[in-house]
């Protein structure tokens, strides 16, 4: 027999299971949009400035070896060093099941 407390119970229960699959939904569209915006850095192009800012700081410091050091380094990384880089900070698989058809988190947009 089903009392007035159980009642309330299971329109909370309800109610509340209705407000998580509404967050799970708009999380899920949030994370979709997510992954297929194009970003907003151009990472290609700070290694060059970074150069171009360690070459005004040779020129002015008392203190060059630490620049120079830096310097040489960064003009001597291989192409494959760069890969592995960016590689290693790619975005991991997402443990959301799929979302349109798609896996949610599957590949990195590329840069």
């Amino acid at each position: 027999m089903l009392t007035l407390r159980d009642t309330l119970s299971e329109r909370v229960h309800a109610k509340r299971c209705k407000q998580l699959r509404q967050i799970d939904h708009e999380t899920r569209t949030l994370l979709a949009r997510l992954e297929y915006k194009a970003p907003t850095y151009k990472v290609a192009s700070w290694n060059t400035q970074r150069l171009q800012t360690l070459h005004y700081l040779v020129n002015v410091s008392h203190h060059k070896s630490k620049y120079v050091k830096e310097m040489n380094h960064l003009q001597t990384a291989t192409p494959n060093d760069k890969a592995d880089r960016s590689a290693n900070a790619s975005r991991t698989a997402s443990p959301l099941p799929d979302i349109h058809g798609k896996r949610a988190g599957g590949s990195a947009p590329t840069r």
